[in-house]
């Protein structure tokens, strides 16, 4: 039985995210190949000084085991690490640490981002981006249009 693109989608979200089973890791390194992924997705980068930048909006375009392609209407700065706010299938939130790999300007204003999946990074509390029951807040209101009812 084949696996639907949303499972396969899943299985790389928990990789990113470190929810992961070891079964999973073993089969998926295997296998590098892009997969589509075209949600909004949320991303909180850090400064020369380990501080929060604000929330960044942006369209994801695939991913992979070892990270995620993006559409940004500005540059991002390559090195700089972040936390990424990825949608399940399910509508279920995930975070998980990236690191930009690449950003090369496309046309009209348009950025093709390439985001590399690494622990979460120094600076980041999983607790700051919870709300008062402990569930993951959304980075911004837009991500909301990727939630199942």
């Amino acid at each position: 039985m084949s696996e639907t693109n949303d499972s396969i989608t899943d299985r790389l979200i928990d990789r990113a995210s470190g929810n992961e089973s070891a079964c999973a890791t073993i089969e998926d390194r295997r296998n590098t190949e892009r997969h589509p992924y075209t949600l909004l997705v949320g991303l909180v980068l850090l400064d020369e000084n380990r501080e929060l930048l604000p929330p960044l909006l942006l369209r994801a375009r695939d991913i992979s085991v070892e990270g995620i392609g993006l559409s940004s209407r500005g540059p991002l700065g390559v090195g700089k690490q972040g936390v990424l706010q990825l949608v399940r299938s399910n509508g279920n939130l995930a975070l998980a640490g990236v690191e930009v790999m690449h950003c090369r300007y496309v046309k009209d204003l348009e950025h093709i981002v390439g985001l590399c999946f690494i622990p979460m990074p120094t600076g980041f509390r999983t607790e700051e981006f919870l709300n008062d029951q402990g569930r993951l807040t959304l980075f911004d209101p837009l991500l909301q249009s990727n939630l199942k009812p």
